[in-house]
């Protein structure tokens, strides 16, 4: 979906539709295409969207491991990146990493200390999106699951809920397969949705 696309389907039945801007050049000094930093910019990301994840321009958190640039953060703390070479949407253990950040102080000057990660495949990171524009598809998705969640004849049938999760778990999977593979962000959520039935 294009940005002005998102931004006008965002904004219909809500009265919250902030959207937080990134400046475009700090994203093409980090090595951010010249694309994703005209949406980033340009366009940005809504501040809060359901489940739970939270959308803010800090400019001092912009790397984390040499790619990652900082978007935002999850209901639990966890930090939403873009990874600058791939253009994914990654979630970052922010305790894990926390932990590491304090392993290299104190080893600042060891060379060999210098970790490398290469995406999901570092236990401390999933996969939220494998791109920008497939995340927000699936923002809308979960927002149209939300609303049809909270309708009287939904909240009232344990049955009619299972078919509005039976359908989110189609449409992210539509929008972006490995979205939904094991272990990544939106695979864990639909699992925890079906726990809570």
């Amino acid at each position: 979906m294009k940005i002005a696309e998102f931004i006008l389907e965002w904004g219909k039945n809500t009265s919250d539709s902030t959207f937080v801007k990134y400046n475009q050049q700090t994203l093409l000094q980090r090595g951010v295409s010249k694309e994703l930093s005209s949406l980033l910019s340009e366009g940005g990301l809504p501040e809060s969207a359901a489940p739970n994840l939270n959308f803010e321009n800090i400019e001092n958190m912009s790397f984390l491991f040499d790619e990652y640039y900082y978007l935002g953060f999850t209901g639990n703390g966890d930090w939403i990146c873009l990874d600058s070479k791939s253009g994914k949407i990654l979630i970052v253990d922010h305790d894990m990493y926390a932990d590491e950040e304090d392993d290299e102080d104190e080893n600042y000057d060891d060379e060999s200390s210098e970790d490398t990660y290469e995406d999901e495949d570092f236990d401390g990171i999933c996969l939220l999106n494998s791109s920008l524009e497939k995340l927000y598809d699936c923002l809308l998705a979960y927002r149209f699951f939300v609303q049809e969640r909270l309708s009287e004849d939904v909240k009232k049938d344990c049955e009619k809920y299972k078919k509005c999760i039976a359908q989110l778990k189609k449409s992210i999977t539509e929008i972006d397969k490995k979205a939904m593979e094991s272990e990544s962000f939106w695979a864990m959520e639909i699992s925890s949705l079906y726990e809570d039935i």
